[in-house]
């Protein structure tokens, strides 16, 4: 079905390593980064295999350097979402333009996944809790759709309590000044 090859897609990857002319399945290579939980008193080092280990309420905002992995390590989480029973949209934010708003690229997803869909049940599904949404290099918006999705990106995470929202950038980002994130830091 559409819905699992969408999901085969988040895993299969091209790398420099492989010499990137052909995609690879994430497992082959994926090594698990160290973290730092950045919002808490205690700077110590962790390993998560899921956001769920990690126990915060609020939403995260994965940050590392260029070439650290977020991306990668965003595609694992992903993907660790179905043996929690949630469906996650992988969206890279590069692909929002003037045609292309980030509300658009989530209902392309589901359009994709189920036909005739309603922009009801759309908000219908995201607020179900089945749901997770990861949103995959903020630091490459085109600066012209920074202030936008911005204000997309927190009317979700007020619009819908149910939608787990993961967010990837470069550190000190102006979305790290959202109060709807907590920040995680990939070491290096």
């Amino acid at each position: 079905s559409k819905l699992i090859a969408s999901l085969h897609t988040i895993g299969t990857v091209k790398t420099l390593f492989y010499g990137a002319d052909k995609a690879v399945e994430l497992h082959t290579f994926f090594i698990n980064p160290k973290i730092r939980l950045t919002y808490t008193e205690d700077k110590e080092q962790l390993n998560i295999h899921s956001i769920h280990d990690l126990n915060d309420t609020n939403h995260l905002l994965f940050t590392g350097t260029v070439g650290q992995g977020k991306s990668i390590f965003m595609r694992y989480l992903a993907l660790q979402e179905l043996g929690f029973g949630r469906l996650p949209l992988f969206i890279e934010l590069k692909y929002v333009t003037k045609q292309k708003s980030l509300e658009n690229l989530i209902e392309d997803i589901f359009e994709n996944w189920l036909s005739d869909v309603l922009k009801s049940d759309i908000k219908k599904l995201l607020n179900s809790g089945h749901i997770t949404l990861f949103l995959d290099a903020f630091d490459e918006l085109s600066t012209e759709f920074i202030t936008d999705t911005t204000r997309a990106i927190e009317t979700y995470c007020r619009d819908f309590p149910n939608l787990k929202i993961v967010l990837s950038t470069r550190p000190h980002h102006t979305i790290s000044q959202s109060p709807h994130f907590s920040t995680v830091e990939l070491l290096p």
